[in-house]
């Protein structure tokens, strides 16, 4: 996986999410005038969160892992791998 090393963190004005290890540009989520201040937040939120929310999400595939060999594939973990899938570009 080739995207900017995490901790992200929100800028405080311009909601500009920057990597805490090297001060990249990463996404702006700023001036946008189709969407309120509230859901500009929500996105520079979610964005900033990206790293660790991927992080989370292969450690709770690999763990299910072990159950699914013994139950059978679970639908919420197979919507996850397409999630992840699609999150590492590997889906077209």
């Amino acid at each position: 996986m080739k995207h900017t090393p995490s901790p992200w963190n929100l800028g405080t004005e311009t909601l500009i999410v920057r990597s805490s290890n090297r001060e990249s540009h990463i996404a702006d989520c700023g001036i946008s005038y189709s969407l309120s201040d509230s859901e500009m937040k929500s996105n520079a939120r979610l964005i900033a969160a990206a790293p660790e929310l991927l992080e989370a999400l292969e450690a709770m595939l690999a763990e299910m892992q072990v159950w699914e060999s013994e139950l059978g594939e679970h639908p919420a973990a197979t919507k996850a791998r397409a999630v992840l899938a699609k999150a590492k570009g590997e889906t077209p």
